[in-house]
């Protein structure tokens, strides 16, 4: 498994926005460039789910308009116990690729073909080295832009209040009163349509300097909110 360890800790970031993979020979990755003529900032969710081993990298240039589609790259690693030779290989390199993304979430510097050329490029030369174990597979897939992922929407004053947005809704907390812990979520109203409502004034929301302050923003452009208090 050192070889896995070594390439991740070698992953370097270049000022030609260019991504090298040094020392992961054994799958060929090489190296992969951003299109040099793309333009406007990398558009891309990235999702990586460690415990299972599975990633879904969803191109964002259409996300959230209706009559438009997404495209959306599946990878489903293997993640076990291991005690095997393939076992051990299926371990390593679903953690390799689930690396990968997790820099590439945080730091990103390929377009969604470069990563998806990167990821194939990798399970096809493992694959024709010997047959990776454990059903390790990628798959395309296209789904409608107002399915796409939507990025969460935090916002909050540290000790006074914290608001998220997000796929399931709104969900809003005072922190300043520790006996009664109010707090407002989404109710009557669809998440998604909740979501973009708030999606809208957020930039009102993370100037709010109270818990009720947010709550007045937030209604007044049209989310409908349950107030409750947590210690109930």
């Amino acid at each position: 498994m050192r070889h896995i360890y070594r390439s991740l800790r070698d992953l370097r970031f270049y000022r030609d926005n260019s991504i090298a993979i040094r020392d992961a020979a054994a799958y060929n990755v090489g190296v992969t460039t951003k299109d040099p003529n793309a333009k406007g900032p990398v558009m891309l969710n990235i999702q990586t789910w460690s415990g299972s081993g599975s990633a879904s990298i969803t191109d964002m240039d259409n996300a959230g308009k209706r009559g438009k589609t997404c495209r959306v790259f599946q990878f489903r690693g293997w993640r076990n116990n291991g005690g095997t030779p393939e076992a051990d290989r299926a371990n390593e390199f679903t953690a390799l690729v689930i690396g990968i993304l997790v820099v590439e979430h945080d730091r990103p510097t390929l377009d969604f073909d470069g990563l998806h050329r990167l990821i194939t490029s990798m399970v096809d030369t493992a694959n024709r080295e010997q047959p990776l174990a454990g059903g390790i597979a990628i798959y395309d897939e296209t789904i409608r832009g107002v399915d796409a992922p939507v990025p969460v929407l935090t916002a909050g004053v540290a000790g006074l209040w914290s608001a998220r947005a997000d796929k399931d809704g709104l969900a809003i907390t005072d922190d300043a009163d520790k006996y009664n812990e109010p707090a407002m979520i989404t109710t009557r109203q669809k998440h998604g349509q909740a979501y973009r409502l708030a999606a809208k004034v957020w930039t009102q929301v993370q100037g709010c300097a109270t818990f009720s302050q947010v709550g007045d923003v937030l209604k007044v452009a049209g989310c409908k909110l349950h107030y409750y208090c947590r210690m109930d």
